[in-house]
């Protein structure tokens, strides 16, 4: 089954409908993902600390033996180091990102215990129709995804709860490079 490319007047009136849906989903997520956004950033600011710290203590000990034993070696010894402990900041902060994402599709799964589920469900079943057409198949996703999914003549739409907060995730974008500053 092939998903059809959709045109440009049909994402902007895809995105349009989807601004209620889209409402309702950041306002209650983002009821719940301030304590995990706070979270994240306190665990980011002491991970990032520590490797900070990690990284200026190797930075330090490749330049006093640097100078001990002076020469090209020590030179190139000195940028692996500094290489490493950039790395070891570059491997946190995509742990980081990582533990948000986990955190965010956690998040967005307990809202099928929320009372306003079903209404939910109801709004991205009718959204589907609209996208897709009266006669779309609409299938409410397995418990462990939540959210639908529609089909209709070779075309798909995946409303499942994670592929919705990965949409508000990339939606994000540079923001998300603020836990880092």
């Amino acid at each position: 089954m092939t998903t059809a490319a959709p045109t440009g007047d049909s994402l902007d009136m895809v995105s349009e409908q989807l601004a209620p849906v889209r409402l309702e989903l950041l306002d209650i997520a983002s009821t719940r993902a301030g304590g995990i956004v706070d979270s994240a950033r306190a665990e980011a600011d002491a991970i990032v600390a520590e490797a900070e710290a990690s990284a200026a203590d190797a930075v330090r000990r490749a330049e006093a033996h640097a100078r001990a034993t002076a020469g090209a070696r020590s030179e190139q010894r000195l940028e692996r180091d500094r290489a490493d402990a950039h790395g070891l900041v570059l491997r946190t902060r995509s742990t980081i990102a990582g533990r948000l994402v986990d955190a965010t599709h956690r998040t967005v799964l307990n809202l099928r215990d929320d009372p306003r589920y079903p209404a939910l469900l109801d709004q991205l079943e009718d959204l589907a129709h609209r996208q897709l057409g009266p006669n779309a198949a609409i299938e409410r996703a397995p418990e462990q995804r939540g959210g639908i999914v529609a089909r209709h003549e070779g075309r798909r739409v995946d409303y499942t709860l994670a592929a919705l907060a990965d949409r508000a995730l990339a939606q994000l974008g540079d923001d998300i490079e603020g836990l880092w500053t």
